[in-house]
């Protein structure tokens, strides 16, 4: 009730918001207030700028676009105080969801790492210790309702921006981890031998 307290009073009698956008800026905040005012800044001053009094999906989707293309310091700051292990594990993780309501687990991201083939050395057993380590600071979100917990992240504007600006393998190149170039083999034009 905080949240949507943040989110609808200070625009009370001046702005008003479609269906779902409220509950959509505390999904992609998780309530948190730093995120959450961030969000409502970018809004308002998108509905200053438009001379308009709605906040639309569409408008809602502008701003997030444009946090994740310009994240905020704090944001910069957090990725950066993370482990190795932790940074591949939130980049997979970013992958795997498709939206805010799934979940993947410590297997799912272990079979992600071998059906994309990425190069790296983090077995399940790492994969799961980042994964609760994640969890533990608030990061992630954990249902453990099922035999191997499923995670999410706690913040969905976390998840798009770690998709968008940290991939797996941006993650790699990040860290210094070899990646190594798939062999192509060259047929020959007219012998079709290959060299």
């Amino acid at each position: 009730s905080d949240a949507i307290k943040l989110i609808c009073s200070p625009v009370e009698g001046r702005a008003s918001f479609a269906e779902g956008t409220v509950n959509a800026i505390y999904r992609l905040s998780a309530g948190q207030p730093f995120y959450t005012q961030a969000l409502c800044q970018s809004l308002v001053d998108q509905l200053n700028e438009r001379k308009s009094r709605q906040v639309t999906h569409e408008l809602l989707g502008e701003v997030v676009r444009g946090l994740v293309s310009n994240p905020l310091p704090q944001m910069i700051f957090l990725w950066d105080s993370l482990e190795r292990d932790e940074k591949l594990t939130l980049a997979l993780l970013a992958e795997a969801l498709p939206d805010a309501q799934a979940l993947a687990s410590d297997a799912d991201l272990a079979k992600l790492i071998r059906r994309r083939k990425y190069p790296l050395d983090v077995d399940r057993g790492r994969i799961a210790a980042a994964l609760e380590s994640l969890f533990r600071t608030e990061l992630l979100t954990k249902d453990d309702s099922v035999e191997s917990p499923g995670y999410a992240f706690r913040m969905d504007l976390w998840r798009l921006w770690i998709h968008h600006m940290h991939s797996a393998w941006q993650v790699m190149r990040e860290l210094g981890i070899e990646i190594r170039p798939i062999k192509t083999l060259r047929i020959g034009p007219l012998s079709g031998s290959i060299f």
